[in-house]
This record gives structure tokens, sequence and C-alpha cells, in this order.
């Protein structure tokens, strides 16, 4: 029953990934209140799947989706 949960779990997290990285390649667009709101529901999907494989796109777009709000604020 293990393997399986582990094997579901993994499938999730390229189904996030997939999220993420839309969510990087789309962060210009989004608004600030979205780019705060993705980045804090991110790293809470991070924390639950820190532990599977497949994290390191995860932590990488999320980092960049930081960076974005970084530039943002640096703007201001």
């Amino acid at each position: 029953m293990q393997d399986v949960d582990i094997s579901v779990a993994n499938q999730a997290v390229v189904a996030i990934k997939n999220i993420v990285l839309s969510y990087r390649d789309n962060a210009d667009k989004l608004s600030d209140s979205e780019l705060e709101e993705a980045i804090s529901q991110l790293d809470d999907v991070e924390k639950i799947f820190a532990n599977y494989q497949h994290t390191d796109i995860l932590i990488l777009a999320i980092n960049s989706l930081k960076a974005e709000k970084l530039l943002r604020q640096l703007d201001e």
C-alpha cells in the first residue's frame, strides 16, 4: 500500500510542477495579490511534498516567483 501512496504522490508532484511552471511563465501577468497567493500556496505544497521526488523544479519555480515579487518591490 505504501508504494501505491508514493506513486500517487509522485504523480501529483509532476502535475503540480506543471502548474508551478505555468505560474512562473506567467508571473508578469499576475497581479501583486495573485502572485502573493501563488507563492503562499506553493510554499504549502512544497512542505507537503518535500520528501518526494521531483520537488527540485517546484522549489526553483517558487524561488522564481519570489524573485518576481522582489523585483516588483524594488520597482516601487
